[in-house]
């Protein structure tokens, strides 16, 4: 295998420190959080859950990796005092801790970091500042013992509440600020009035939870302290791992340069130190490794990544591996240095071999080529229309008077669009089944589903579909059509599987209600809670989720976000998944000419033979089929002008017409071309205007000129030389007779 290009390192810093989201070692590592608190963060007010604080906030950390984990130990009621450790013993007139919900519980589960949000319970129940403060003071030294940070959040406003209450939830506002400076989370600014109550805007209904919009608030400031940056500990020495690795451009038949991308972390110290890659490349057809090498220089920081590109030839049939290797000598940490392997396998190449057709003027021609591995064939009149002017290995043109040439094209694979649609890969609930809507944007072909499934075995996936949308029809199992069902084998719980039912058409504007269900009662499949509809577009395709629904056709739980894929089909694609370029064919008129020459003139006792010529293989003299060469004499021909007409046939069947006019004349004797030589000089010959007529001997001499037709057109008797003008004569070939007492000769003369 040839490698087109050297890596191209493309090192772009992708980590600005202390942004969760952006901070690729995070999603190399899980983190478990743990919220201690009361009733907002148990997640009363809110219209549904997943528009709690702590649900979304679990939701981005899952984004960042699915493994991370938030357990949630609030619940309604819930004061400092309940959240203290087991050994604590509370004062007069105070609550015991509770040993399932406090600190104690969360060190327990190994939590990484805490999150306190107590609201105004506290408050409520006239526990003072210094109380509290001492409460969040302990329970932080508590988890600190332990390792673990905790963040708390201040308190929240209450409508109505006591000028005694409001001092105590200002004082701890306070307090919590300045105790806890960077890990205090304000839930209190901006939803707070300045008369220390709720803002309308922000209130459940009660006056003292708080509604969605809130909760939207609370979770952008909990997510923007950015916990886990804050957690997250670089290793020790150096601990450069491989990343994402992934073919940018992948090609049914290769590509003469196949990109490979990958990503480098660093998970340890910073480490400036030049950081080596070892790429290896194998062809299962020529059974070559190729391996080579490139450098990333000046390391990285710690939590920097760099993304690397190279490319390779896979153009043609093979299978291939490929995988990158890290080869840093400090590196203490060698099982991630490793890429995934990118094992694939590559088809073919259409090929044309073009197969031209040589016609007669204004015949049709008929064009083909050869072709191997080749699903398709277009042509085209041109080499950059789009539109093809036929299909198939033959072509038919309509007739022509020119050579022309025409344009194949092999294409193999599908001639469309593939395309998918993603919802998620968030799920908080695993159900036996979904109903969906569908809503073509364009016409398209639904072609496979990708669903997430939770349970371990053989099962089997029940499709159902609705022409419109399923809503109301939920419960009504006469509405819908049996489409198929298509068995998997799960071998993980939660992976993604593919499963089919047959294409289905939707015309532009079509909404299709889809219910998948698992034939199995006790199997399940995952989606995600949703406030509402939940909608994802491409050009061509919206999916709307949609509907929890029990087997079979059973209970409503609206809203639900399904975790699947839709693929589909759409359009014309001309190039399918790989062609062979556009091959020339031509189209060739063969315009064959034949020339007997100019109109000439022999005497009687002379004889000429024409020539045909080679390029021809079919000769017809006057009529009558014959040879290449044919001969005239006046034996055969007699005194007098005559016509001679040659009809040729070539290779292709194409013909070609030519005269000749021939006179057999008794005029001008017989001709001494000798005598003329050794007594005259004769020039220019060919002429345009005159000739010269050169006396060698200075004797007397008679000259005359004749036409073809035997027609004297100049006579003089001279001594000397002489010029002779045919200036105006018409072309062609006259005869010079030259007399002298001794003798005479012939001179044949053209004029041009």
């Amino acid at each position: 295998m040839r490698i087109i290009l050297s890596a191209i390192l493309l090192l772009i810093a992708s980590f600005i420190f202390g942004q969760d989201d952006q901070n690729p070692c995070l999603a190399n590592q899980d983190f478990h959080i743990v919220i201690l608190g009361s009733s907002t963060a148990a997640g009363t007010g809110p219209s549904s859950v997943d528009s709690t604080w702590v649900n979304r906030y679990r939701k981005s950390l899952q984004e960042i990796n699915p493994n991370n984990l938030v357990t949630n130990l609030a619940i309604g009621g819930t004061t400092t005092y309940h959240i203290m450790p087991d050994w604590f013993a509370a004062p007069p007139n105070r609550p015991a801790s509770n040993p399932n919900n406090n600190v104690s519980q969360a060190v327990a589960l190994g939590a990484d970091a805490i999150i306190v949000n107590m609201p105004s319970n506290d408050a409520s129940n006239f526990y003072g500042i210094d109380e509290q403060m001492f409460n969040f003071q302990m329970i932080s030294a508590v988890a600190d013992s332990a390792d673990i940070p905790v963040w708390v959040c201040t308190p929240q406003p209450k409508t109505p509440f006591g000028a005694t209450q409001d001092a105590i939830q200002l004082g701890v506002r306070d307090s919590v600020f300045f105790t806890f400076g960077n890990m205090a989370l304000d839930f209190w600014n901006g939803i707070a009035l300045p008369s220390n109550d709720i803002d309308p805007m922000f209130d459940s209904g009660d006056g003292t939870h708080l509604n969605d919009a809130a909760h939207a608030v609370l979770f952008g400031r909990a997510r923007d302290k950015n916990i886990l940056s804050e957690i997250f500990q670089p290793a020790l020495g150096t601990d450069f791992a491989m990343g994402n690795y992934e073919m940018i451009n992948p090609q049914l038949c290769g590509d003469l340069a196949t990109i490979i991308q990958g990503e480098i972390i660093n998970l340890a110290e910073d480490d400036f130190s030049d950081i080596y890659i070892v790429h290896d490349i194998y062809n299962s057809s020529t059974t070559i490794q190729t391996t080579f090498y490139d450098t990333i220089f000046g390391g990285l920081s710690a939590c920097e990544s760099a993304t690397f590109q190279f490319s390779a030839n896979t153009f043609g049939a093979a299978n291939y591996s490929i995988l990158s290797a890290l080869n840093t000598p400090n590196d203490l940490i060698l099982w991630n240095n490793i890429s995934t392997v990118l094992n694939f396998t590559t088809s073919a190449a259409p090929s044309l071999t073009p197969q031209n057709d040589t016609i007669c003027k204004d015949e049709m021609t008929f064009l083909s080529v050869d072709f191997e591995n080749t699903d398709t064939i277009f042509w085209f009149e041109n080499l950059t229309d789009l539109i093809p002017i036929g299909n198939g290995n033959t072509l038919m043109t309509s007739a022509t008077n020119v050579s022309q040439t025409y344009f194949a094209e092999g294409i193999s694979g599908d001639l469309f669009y593939k395309e998918s649609l993603f919802t998620t890969n968030i799920s908080n609930k695993n159900w036996n089944g979904v109903m969906i809507n569908l809503v073509a944007h364009e016409t398209l072909t639904l072609d496979s589903f990708s669903l997430k499934l939770e349970d371990i075995g053989s099962q089997g996936v029940v499709a159902y579909f609705k022409n419109g949308s399923y809503e109301g029809f939920e419960n009504d199992a006469t509405a819908w059509t049996f489409w198929e069902v298509d068995s998997v084998e799960v071998l993980a719980s939660g992976n993604f599987h593919n499963v089919s039912f047959g294409n289905k058409v939707l015309e532009q504007g079509d909404t299709l209600g889809v219910y998948f269900h698992l034939q199995n009662g006790g199997a399940r499949l995952s989606y995600n809670d949703a406030t509402d509809w939940v909608s994802r577009s491409t050009d061509e395709l919206e999916i709307r989720s949609g509907s929890g629904i029990t087997h079979t056709f059973g209970i409503i739980y609206f809203a639900r976000d399904w975790n699947g894929e839709v693929f589909y089909h759409h359009g014309f694609n001309p190039e399918g998944d790989c062609s062979s370029g556009r091959v020339e064919v031509s189209a060739i008129v063969s315009e064959p000419i034949i020339d007997l020459g100019n109109d000439t003139m022999i005497v009687s006792n002379q004889n000429i033979s024409l020539d045909g010529s080679t390029d021809f293989t079919q000769f017809i003299w006057n009529g009558v089929e014959g040879g290449q060469s044919y001969n005239i004499d006046s034996t055969t021909f007699g005194i007098g002008t005559h016509e001679i007409i040659l009809e040729a046939f070539n290779e292709f069947g194409c013909a070609a017409f030519d005269t000749i006019q021939i006179t057999i004349s008794e005029y001008v004797g017989v001709s001494n071309e000798q005598f003329v030589k050794n007594n005259f000089e004769v020039y220019p010959n060919p002429t345009h205007d005159f000739f010269w007529v050169k006396n060698l001997n200075s004797s007397r001499v008679k000259i005359l000129l004749y036409d073809l037709f035997g027609k004297k057109v100049f006579e003089k008797e001279i001594v000397g030389d002489i010029e002779v003008s045919v200036k105006g004569f018409p072309k062609g070939v006259y005869f010079l007779k030259l007399k002298t007492k001794d003798g005479w000769g012939v001179q044949r003369i053209v004029v041009e």
